[in-house]
């Protein structure tokens, strides 16, 4: 649905801006409109249907939540197997995937305040389990063709994917970190971004209060 509103409202704020030359300071509002538009939907892929799907690496990709069949279709053909499930049935489910035989992990990770995160980013904590964590760096370590998604692919599986860049591909901490911006995590979302300022390339030590 998304994808279409985008494609709607660039349309429209094109179109605007093409009839509405008369007024400079009309012409200069909609430019921005459009430039603005431009980069939200810069933000938002999709590679046949799966929102913001990335191969990380040979046998590792990272996405936003999967919804028809026939993306869990593309992904099994793509190489996929197992599945790191950081969001909950409610965001969407993974049901397409097990129906083909993918071996998911349902690792949700929680945020507290604000349901939806995205609406209202600034006023939401998101609170990484370790456990989870550490659950899912193991389905990742252990290989086989392996999909890390949550909702949107950005905030939740950026965290996950930067903790494995620098756990196991020896990343150094900055460069993952640029990596999980690149891909749209968002440093304002509380609790994963104080998460990763206190990780130390392990698990074991990081703590929030």
């Amino acid at each position: 649905m998304q994808r279409h509103i985008d494609a709607a409202l660039l349309l429209l704020a094109t179109h605007l801006a093409a009839r509405h030359t008369e007024s400079s300071l009309a012409k200069r509002a909609l430019f921005v409109l459009l430039a603005v538009l431009l980069v939200s939907c810069s933000k938002t892929t999709y590679t046949n249907g799966v929102l913001n799907l990335v191969q990380v690496e040979p046998g590792l990709w990272r996405s936003g939540q999967p919804i028809a069949a026939s993306e869990w279709v593309y992904l099994k053909g793509q190489g996929v197997h197992h599945v790191v499930k950081l969001n909950f049935d409610s965001e969407g489910s993974d049901g397409g995937a097990t129906a083909i035989g993918l071996d998911v992990h349902l690792l949700s990770i929680q945020p507290e305040g604000d349901k939806d995160i995205f609406d209202n980013i600034s006023n939401t904590f998101v609170r990484p389990e370790v456990s989870k964590l550490v659950e899912a760096e193991k389905v990742i370590a252990a290989g086989g063709g392996v999909l890390v998604h949550c909702t949107h692919g950005q905030d939740r599986t950026g965290l996950v994917i930067g903790i494995h860049r620098v756990m196991h591909e020896h990343m150094s901490k900055d460069n993952a970190y640029h990596e999980m911006v690149e891909n749209h995590f968002h440093p304002e979302l509380h609790g994963l971004h104080e998460f990763w300022e206190n990780f130390d390339g392990t698990l074991s030590a990081v703590t929030l209060k």
